[in-house]
C-alpha cells in the first residue's frame, strides 16, 4: 500500500504541465535525526523507551517550479537510546545503515525579489542498501522477513525551503522539512505485544525525522 501510495504521488508530480515551468538542477549536503519512540501512557504503566538517529546525506535534485525529485545516499553515522518511567537502560547503537532515498515534494513558490519561498509537501522512501555491524559484518542474513522489510522506511512529508540567487542561474537553496514515518508491520506487532501481553491500551510508537539541507542549484 505505502509503495502503490509513492508511485501515485511520484505519477502525480511527474505529470504536471510542462509549459512555462522553470527547470533546475542542483545537489548539496543534509542532515537528518530521527526519533523513535514507544510510548505507553497508560495510568501506572508510563513510560518511553526512545532511540535516537543520526544521518548524513549526499542529495541531487530536480526542481520543476511546482515540483521538488530528490535522489539522496544517506548513512547512519550515530544511534543512541534511551528510557524513562516504566522503562530502564541508556546505551549506544554501533551498527551501521546506508540508504538510498527519492523523495517528491509538491511546492508553491512566492516570490520577493532575489528571494522566493515555498512550502513543501510530499512523501519520501528509504530503501536499505547495508545494515551491519561495526566490524562491517551483514546483519540482514540474520533477519526474519518482517525485520527486513522494516529497514525500508516511508515518510509522508512536510516543510519549507527558500532560494536566495547568487546570479541568474546560481542560487543557494536551504531546506528544513518534518517527517512523520508510516507503521511498519514490525511497528505494530511492537504495539500490539505490548497491548496483548501487559494488558494496556495507550501504547504508541511513533517515528519523526528532521531533515536540514543546504543545496546548490543551476536555472535553465
Amino acid at each position: 500500500m505505502k509503495i502503490r501510495f509513492f508511485l501515485v504521488l511520484v505519477f502525480c508530480g511527474l505529470t504536471i504541465p510542462i509549459f512555462g515551468i522553470e527547470i533546475s538542477l542542483g545537489s548539496g549536503v543534509s542532515y537528518s535525526p530521527i526519533t523513535s519512540k514507544l510510548r505507553v501512557s497508560d495510568l501506572g504503566g508510563e513510560g518511553t523507551a526512545t532511540d535516537h538517529y543520526n544521518f548524513g546525506a549526499v542529495n541531487v535534485y530536480l526542481d520543476a517550479t511546482y515540483v521538488q525529485a530528490i535522489l539522496n545516499y544517506n548513512m547512519r553515522v550515530s544511534g543512541s537510546y534511551d528510557s524513562t518511567g516504566a522503562f530502564s537502560g541508556a546505551g549506544e547503537y554501533t551498527n551501521k545503515e546506508t540508504y538510498f532515498g527519492v523523495c517528491i515534494l509538491m511546492k508553491y513558490p512566492f516570490i520577493f525579489g532575489k528571494l522566493s519561498l515555498f512550502p513543501l509537501l510530499g512523501m519520501e522512501s528509504d530503501l536499505n542498501l547495508s545494515y551491519t555491524d561495526k566490524n562491517g559484518t551483514d546483519l540482514k542474513p540474520l533477519l526474519t522477513t518482517i525485520e527486513l522489510e522494516h529497514l525500508n522506511k516511508y515518510f509522508i512529508k512536510a516543510g519549507l525551503g527558500a532560494d536566495v540567487s547568487l546570479s541568474k542561474n546560481i542560487y543557494v537553496r536551504p531546506v528544513f522539512i518534518f517527517g512523520y514515518k508510516l507503521s511498519s508491520r514490525l511497528d505494530k506487532d511492537i504495539v500490539d505485544y505490548y497491548k496483548s501481553t501487559y494488558g494496556l491500551y495507550r501504547v504508541e510508537m511513533p517515528t519523526t525525522k528532521l531533515d536540514i539541507a543546504i543545496l546548490v542549484g543551476y536555472r535553465f
